[in-house]
């Protein structure tokens, strides 16, 4: 089972390269879970692990599922509202704190991802192309993003690090 990515060859025109399922397991649970986890940490909103690890889950079999999406952005604007839409579900959170801590998440990661990946590429004259035709080196490729959103996560907890207190607000959809 793979899911298909589409890179632009030289002439301009796209190819597809299967991505396998382990693959979409090893990169997006955890990026997913970063992301509602450096959200809802930023925004001082309590979601316990188990919920977020049911919520990553849950996105990750979505995400299995429509591997063939390829419009360029529709995968992460279905992924942001899925994934709002579950946190909300699952979490008891109003729709607005749900989607607000997603937001920001997945700013934060998409950051942290666009700088390492940057690093990354120079360092190895990597990409997107060798990415997609090789998955191993892609997931090792990830694995700065996870070190650096993980280290990025402890320090926000450690040093008790809040965007904006959104926990003043109604706690709970009713």
């Amino acid at each position: 089972m793979y899911i298909n990515i589409q890179v632009k060859n030289r002439m301009g025109g796209a190819n597809m390269y299967p991505i396998p399922w382990y693959a979409i397991i090893l990169i997006g649970l955890p990026s997913n879970f970063l992301t509602i986890s450096i959200g809802a940490r930023l925004f001082n909103i309590n979601i316990s692990i188990q919920k977020r690890v049911i919520i990553s889950i849950i996105i990750g079999i979505l995400l299995y599922f429509t591997r063939h999406l390829t419009i360029p952005g529709l995968n992460s604007i279905a992924l942001i509202i899925s994934t709002a839409l579950l946190l909300r579900i699952i979490s008891r959170l109003t729709l607005w704190k749900a989607f607000l801590t997603i937001v920001l998440g997945f700013v934060v990661l998409a950051i942290i991802e666009t700088l390492c990946n940057s690093i990354i590429f120079s360092l190895f004259h990597l990409n997107f192309g060798i990415l997609a035709a090789r998955p191993w080196i892609n997931i090792l490729s990830f694995l700065p993003t996870i070190a650096v959103a993980s280290l990025l996560y402890w320090l926000i907890s450690r040093k008790n690090v809040i965007l904006y207190n959104l926990s003043q607000y109604e706690d709970h959809a009713k």
